[in-house]
């Protein structure tokens, strides 16, 4: 039994839209992956300089949410552009 060239077409439409779906999830994944090490870089930072009993730990404090400002910047952008 051959499938005419409509079926086909059906067929092909049908893999890709799988396809597109599989590669969209793997991309979320990967994100949510990439934003869980960035919150883990932080707290390790931010670990590190409260284990320094640094006396001045405003500076650290400072210099955490420095290296948080993207995440969270970005956090913001997706948001509005979900919007």
């Amino acid at each position: 039994m051959e499938k005419n060239g409509v079926t086909k077409a059906k067929s092909a439409v049908s893999i890709t839209k799988k396809e597109l779906k599989k590669a969209a999830k793997k991309a979320k994944k990967a994100a949510k992956k990439a934003e869980k090490r960035e919150r883990k870089d932080i707290k390790a930072a931010y670990t590190k300089a409260l284990r320094k009993q640094s006396p001045d730990k405003m500076i650290a404090i400072l210099a955490i949410i420095l290296a948080s400002a993207p995440v969270v910047l970005q956090l913001i952008v997706d948001k509005k552009d979900a919007k």
